[in-house]
């Protein structure tokens, strides 16, 4: 089909496509009203490897394995936090419901730094958001030395932050209505697809 015989659809069921795109830019703007604020709570867990203090000539090098050490822990570390097993256990130590959401994921994982790994949840209801935050801190104290060990063969550190923060951030209204624009858009586009096909089932060409 030619990109003129397009338009000349889409100009035929023009209504198809302008109801739904008003009715989901009407519904994005009622949530941006209702929902003005999201919330943050970025925790920084710092990773450190024991320094081996030896009197040798290798010791020169000690700082370069270091990194490679803390590299290779706050992988292993990252890897558990975004693992299945990890997060039903946050939820549960919250007392709180995993939700699935297409709009906004409840929290991200990222290892910046051989020294540091970062979570960031993320929320429209603040004291979920503190609750999911302080859950992920309780268990990664409570898995730390299974990586780290403990005593004479503990190969390094986890520091946990002792206090979680959450920040408010305000919604960007005008972010929210072009993303439901092209949303609507899109789906009145596929109005209009399927309106024509059963338009034309309906009054087939002899």
């Amino acid at each position: 089909m030619e990109i003129r015989n397009y338009f000349r659809v889409i100009k035929k069921f023009i209504w198809w496509l302008i109801i739904p795109l008003f009715i989901v830019l009407i519904i994005t703007l009622i949530l941006s009203l209702i929902f003005k604020e999201n919330y943050e709570a970025p925790i920084v867990f710092a990773i450190n490897r024991q320094p081996q203090q030896k009197e040798t000539t290798d010791y020169q090098y000690d700082s370069y394995y270091a990194i490679q050490a803390n590299n290779m822990l706050a992988g292993q570390f990252t890897e558990w936090l975004k693992g299945g097993s990890v997060i039903p256990s946050i939820y549960q130590r919250a007392g709180l419901k995993e939700e699935n959401s297409l709009l906004i994921k409840e929290w991200k994982v990222s290892n910046n730094s051989p020294q540091d790994i970062e979570m960031m949840f993320r929320g429209r209801n603040k004291d979920r958001v503190s609750k999911l935050a302080k859950s992920a801190t309780a268990a990664v104290n409570d898995k730390k030395e299974e990586f780290t060990g403990s005593g004479d063969s503990m190969l390094g550190t986890v520091m946990v932050p002792a206090e979680i923060v959450v920040l408010t951030k305000p919604t960007s209204l005008t972010l929210n209505l072009l993303v439901g624009f092209f949303a609507g858009l899109i789906i009145g586009l596929i109005f209009v697809y399927f309106k024509a096909i059963f338009n034309s089932n309906e009054n087939p060409k002899p």
